[in-house]
């Protein structure tokens, strides 16, 4: 079976590398699904996590000149050239187009506004971190719950133990609002999946 396809902002790696430091655990999406990433998105991750076991050796990398095909939406104006956001959803409606896309990861709320205006069909596919979190587990079941669960409560621990921290563009009201709830539908998976009946 192929690897489900996937495009994401430079914020799903640094969210692992930097903010939660458990590259160990972004090895294991890495390899779970086919991650595809542009030489944008590819600039704003860092040297070491680039390095970070050969992770980049499990990237695909997709030369692809998104900014054309954004361009439009924006005018004349260069502004959002340098923006990882509007190559990821270049890369997305690439993938989309040639019936490969399974997921396309963007915590950015303007770039998630964007597609939703402009390139409704990505929109169910779709998600941010958190839910790409639960997705791998609870739909997918390519990452271990405990692997998942353990992901949330660190960008949890972040956020309650590190003021001004944003996780994966999370501050404290929005991980109440989004991460909290998904830890309980992760566990309520678990326990009808696992759990003594």
């Amino acid at each position: 079976m192929n690897k489900k396809s996937v495009s994401s902002d430079s914020t799903f790696y640094i969210c692992f590398s930097s903010d939660i430091k458990k590259n160990d655990c972004l090895i294991k999406y890495v390899n779970a699904y086919s991650f595809c990433i542009g030489d944008r998105i590819l600039s704003e991750i860092s040297e070491i996590l680039k390095k970070s076991n050969g992770l980049i050796n499990r990237l695909s990398v997709i030369h692809y000149d998104y900014f054309e095909l954004v361009k439009p939406f924006f005018g004349r104006s260069d502004e959002h050239k340098t923006d990882g956001e509007y190559e990821a959803i270049g890369i997305g409606n690439y993938l989309e187009g040639m019936g490969d896309l399974a997921y396309l990861i963007l915590d950015d709320g303007k770039a998630r506004k964007f597609v939703k205006r402009h390139f409704p069909k990505l929109d169910r596919k779709m998600v941010g971190t958190i839910g790409f979190i639960r997705d791998s587990c609870c739909r997918d079941q390519s990452i271990n719950p405990n692997d998942a669960l353990a992901i949330l409560d660190a960008i949890k621990t972040r956020i309650e133990n590190e003021n001004g921290a944003r996780p994966c563009g999370m501050d404290s009201a929005k991980y109440k609002e989004i991460l909290m709830p998904i830890q309980d539908e992760i566990k309520r998976w678990v326990d009808l999946q696992f759990g003594e009946n």
